[in-house]
């Protein structure tokens, strides 16, 4: 099965992209995100002008969909309305759903809702040769340095991939 062309950002997923330097790769890779425009009004004076002028468009909800994901979220306190809106818009788009909240990427992923995180983002990157390992490393370090709660064991699992383990046991990035 072939992956979806359209992708729906929440914004853990944007703000982890802008701290770790990427926002051009991020469009580069994936020709067509949108997030919903709750989301994008949320963020007007943060990330949000940022990534729209690299192109991601800003997907306007129906009064149907606040209400679906309103309905959603008393089912799910733990998500917040604005990420059960980018759930909303990937399921009824059949897009994939890109998060960096786990307790969104469960419940996706029991709907069935096609789910990625921003370290599968940076993983493609590398992957497809947009950026290399010692830069994705980077990137990587600059989102956890500024606050981005990724999984440690999978964060590490990459540092060792994309970066050289030294004598001491010691993670340096590779020059």
């Amino acid at each position: 099965m072939s992956e979806p062309s359209l992708y729906v950002a929440d914004t853990n997923v944007r703000i982890d992209v802008s701290n770790g330097g990427v926002v051009t790769h991020f469009h580069t890779l994936l020709m067509s995100v949108c997030a919903p425009n709750v989301i994008v009004a949320e963020a007007k004076g943060g990330v949000g002008p940022v990534f729209l002028s690299h192109g991601m468009s800003e997907f306007e909800l129906s009064i149907d969909d606040m209400r679906e994901a309103q309905r959603l979220r008393r089912k799910r306190p733990k998500v917040s309305f604005n990420d059960m809106c980018a759930y909303v818009v990937a399921r009824n788009t059949r897009a994939v759903l890109l998060t960096g909240d786990k307790y969104l990427r469960t419940f996706a992923e029991e709907q069935r809702v096609k789910v990625h995180g921003v370290l599968w983002v940076l993983d493609e990157f590398v992957r497809l040769e947009l950026l290399a390992k010692i830069k994705a490393a980077k990137a990587l370090q600059s989102m956890l340095d500024q606050g981005s709660r990724l999984p440690q064991n999978q964060c590490e699992k990459r540092f060792l991939k994309w970066a050289l383990k030294t004598i001491d046991g010691q993670t340096s990035l590779k020059k």
